[in-house]
């Protein structure tokens, strides 16, 4: 009975971490960059890192560098190879993107400069690449907010964003999985054909 309940729990525990969400955070502003990590509840700031207290360093006695096997060279992989794994690596990052949801871009440019020519023409530059990006964003950012502004007084252009997104993370080990098998599948062919021929 004890083993059921703790076969159970284990179960429900893995449910839950398979169905939670990973995801990032990326935030640029005048006080620099910071990224965090987030799985489920938990929180952990990439950047800037924490610093650590310095521990003195313990004197390594220094041993005589062992003599290394020559290895046995490895075949070249030949062009067909190369373009089934670009393949497959190509499917398994359409199917990450997919996979990831955008819970929000902000993004706040103001340009600057003293010549009224020069900027009205960055201006439409950086208009006409957010009116590329947009058919690309509209399904797959849940909060978006872009604005770009023009300022004539400012000595230099400034930029501030804000990026979050997420991926359940049983679809990443599905996808990891997924790629893993067709890769030993396509190693396994390759050896197949090297032993025939």
């Amino acid at each position: 009975m004890v083993f059921l309940i703790i076969l159970g729990v284990l179960i429900g525990l893995a449910a839950l971490l398979l169905w939670s969400r990973a995801g990032v955070k990326i935030v640029y502003g005048p006080q620099g960059l910071t990224v965090r990590l987030r799985l489920g509840v938990f929180r952990l700031r990439l950047w800037p890192a924490r610093k650590k207290k310095e521990k003195q360093k313990k004197v390594k006695k220094e041993r005589p560098p062992k003599e290394k096997k020559p290895s046995e060279p490895k075949p070249p992989t030949t062009w067909d190879e190369k373009k089934a794994l670009l393949k497959l690596g190509l499917r398994a990052g359409g199917q990450f993107w997919r996979a990831v949801r955008v819970d929000r871009l902000t993004l706040r440019v103001t340009l600057a400069g003293w010549d009224a020519a020069t900027l009205a023409a960055r201006y439409g530059q950086a208009h006409a690449a957010l009116g590329m990006l947009s058919p690309l964003l509209q399904n797959k950012v849940r909060r978006r907010d872009i604005r770009l502004w023009l300022d004539y007084r400012l000595p230099k252009t400034e930029a501030s964003l804000v990026f979050a997104a997420s991926v359940r993370v049983g679809r990443v080990l599905l996808i990891s999985l997924s790629f893993l098998f067709s890769f030993l599948k396509l190693r396994r062919g390759e050896k197949s054909g090297d032993t025939t021929s």
